[in-house]
């Protein structure tokens, strides 16, 4: 059987185009790739200007400024615990020692001071009759002041520097006499004015004078000696000395207790 001319054409057409058109007819879409979500970063806060800063801190003036991290103490570097320990101690500055600090034994008088205040005091003497053990130990200072009866009253020169001792420290190494003690008894008086001229004129010249008190029915007295001897002979013979000496028409040599001699005898052991 003859193939018509015609058929041929069509038959290689349809073999080129078949397969293609047997397929879908869609085309397909392109290929779906997998999502990706991306995060979504908020937004800075604007900066706020500084007047902004200022209207905030005057509205609530508790608000502390407190640095960041990042700028405290920044390029300052902790030292370690054993840098601590190598590290020298730091020297502490001495206390400045007070101008007006005296040396032991001496004080330095102040504007009002007299004999008998200074004397009187707890961390001096104790006992405003010791004015005139005062003036024994300071004779080279006080030795030419005027004679009267105000002398233990008198105000002393700011700035003078006065020697002094505690009776604690004068019964130190007082040890009890052997024997009796005596005294010159040069005078006794009740007016305070009276005793102090003489006192001042024995003391002058080098005698152990000092002033006690007494009472005598019922009647308070001072009284003026010089001591301390191991005998009465000693005692009258440095008595008749004494009553030339201030114009005295008596006197007289006593015992003393051990009270009064360990009271005062160690004051003449220093001049």
């Amino acid at each position: 059987m003859k193939v018509p001319a015609l058929f041929v054409p069509v038959c290689l057409v349809f073999f080129a185009f078949g397969p293609a058109c047997s397929r879908d007819d869609q085309t397909p879409g392109p290929s779906s790739s997998p999502k990706v979500v991306q995060t979504i970063k908020p937004l800075p806060e604007p900066k706020k200007a500084p007047e902004e800063e200022v209207k905030e801190r005057l509205e609530d003036p508790g608000q502390e400024e407190k640095p960041s991290a990042g700028t405290m103490d920044a390029g300052v570097k902790e030292p370690s615990l054993a840098e601590k320990a190598q590290a020298p101690a730091e020297e502490k500055p001495e206390a400045p020692a007070k101008a007006d600090q005296a040396e032991a034994g001496v004080y330095v008088v102040k504007k009002g001071d007299t004999l008998a205040g200074l004397a009187a005091r707890q961390e001096i003497m104790q006992d405003p009759l010791k004015w005139l053990i005062l003036l024994r130990l300071n004779r080279d200072k006080l030795g030419d002041q005027p004679i009267g009866a105000d002398f233990a009253a008198r105000e002393l020169l700011p700035g003078m520097k006065l020697r002094f001792i505690t009776p604690r420290e004068a019964k130190d190494g007082v040890e009890k006499p052997l024997g009796n003690m005596w005294v010159v008894n040069v005078m006794s008086a009740s007016e305070v004015g009276e005793v102090v001229p003489p006192a001042v004129i024995l003391t002058r010249e080098g005698y152990p004078a000092y002033l006690t008190r007494a009472y005598v029915k019922g009647k308070a007295y001072l009284r003026l000696r010089v001591g301390f001897f191991p005998n009465k002979n000693e005692a009258v013979e440095q008595g008749e000395k004494i009553k030339k000496l201030l114009g005295f028409e008596a006197f007289w040599a006593t015992k003393v207790d051990d009270v009064e001699y360990k009271e005062i005898a160690g004051f003449f052991k220093t001049p």
